[in-house]
């Protein structure tokens, strides 16, 4: 898969691959799908993998720059699996499976103490979602970077985007600080008015 991509794949190949034939595979899975997610959530755990290796070799100030540079590499070093985690939309009958969001909320979770940390904060919620927040964002820009018809960004000017968004994230401040005040202008057009609470 890492050399020709998952759209290249097909459940013959795969039985080719590792010895088995085509119908067997079908006794295992339910259909191709199912054996891409199951590569999914390997790749998956090995970006956790990956990450887990970056922030035990890093002091606590530069565990968010190391998370940033961990993500990137990865998604970088192994353009066809990132595509398969990005491109890959399996056509679902019922939920996403529970091994398959193990292997998602992995890197995320990595997040929470860092966010927690960073921002002096213990309440669980708030941590979950700050980092879940922080995540989505990292997570689309590397998926923008990487992405050629998007005009596909050097690794570099990547991984400054996510430091850049991870500072401004960890960055303390008070949320109830700051309003946003929506009025309309006498043209007519929304007019936003942010101020000091």
């Amino acid at each position: 898969m890492e050399e020709r991509g998952f759209k290249a794949l097909s459940a013959r190949e795969i039985a080719r691959e590792i010895g088995y034939a085509p119908g067997t595979l079908y006794n295992m899975f339910k259909n191709l799908d199912e054996i891409l997610l199951r590569v999914e959530s390997r790749v998956l755990e090995d970006l956790d993998s990956h990450i887990g290796k970056a922030l035990l070799n890093s002091k606590q100030h530069e565990l968010p720059r190391a998370f940033a540079q961990a993500y990137v590499d990865f998604a970088y070093d192994h353009p066809r699996l990132w595509d398969l985690i990005q491109f890959h939309h399996p056509d679902f009958d019922k939920s996403v499976p529970e091994w398959y969001l193990d292997a998602a909320y992995g890197p995320m979770m990595r997040l929470e103490p860092i966010v927690g940390d960073a921002l002096g904060i213990d309440d669980a919620e708030e941590i979950t979602q700050r980092s879940r927040l922080l995540w989505s964002v990292i997570h689309g820009i590397v998926q923008t970077a990487t992405t050629p018809k998007l005009g596909a960004v050097e690794k570099s000017t990547t991984i400054w985007m996510i430091e850049s968004i991870i500072a401004d994230c960890l960055r303390k401040q008070n949320p109830n600080s700051i309003r946003l005040r929506i009025e309309p202008a006498e043209n007519g057009a929304a007019k936003r008015e942010r101020r000091a609470g």
